[in-house]
């Protein structure tokens, strides 16, 4: 015969197992969207950032002159700097000065003390082949770092 407390402990287990599921499968189901918000949101600053190199790398290939190219690079380089700073939360902290450096690398490729930084030097001197071999190693470095 079933007992009393058989009968009131079976629905009040049910129930106790029920809320544990609910309270688990809600945390997993938390967790993952948060994953999944985390993925899409490094995928669109990651997109952001190679798109915001996109237009010189290829400017870059159509110029010759010396001048164009510098004005060219100089106007890049605001949309280049919102689209590293929009993506650098993605950079994990031990890789963020490796980052920095990289596009300090990149943006001022001649440093002096005590003066101030000539922008894209290393870009307009030399043998065409040569400065688009480094602009391109540059922005590669930079890039690298969209890999996951």
């Amino acid at each position: 015969m079933i007992s009393a407390d058989f009968v009131i402990a079976l629905p009040i287990g049910t129930i106790i197992g029920w809320i544990i599921s609910q309270v688990i499968n809600d945390k997993l189901s938390r967790d993952r969207a948060i994953k999944i918000f985390e993925v899409t949101e490094f995928k669109k600053a990651a997109g952001d950032l190679r798109a915001a190199f996109a237009p010189a790398m290829v400017k870059f290939k159509l110029l010759s002159e010396v001048n164009a190219i510098k004005q060219m690079l100089e106007e890049e380089l605001i949309l280049q700097g919102v689209a590293i700073e929009r993506f650098r939360p993605f950079v994990s902290p031990d890789k963020q000065s490796a980052y920095q450096e990289e596009w300090e690398n990149y943006h001022q490729s001649h440093k002096r003390q005590g003066v101030s930084s000539v922008y894209f030097l290393a870009y307009a001197m030399g043998e065409e082949k040569e400065r688009f071999k480094l602009f391109n190693e540059r922005i590669n470095a930079i890039l690298k770092f969209t890999e996951k």
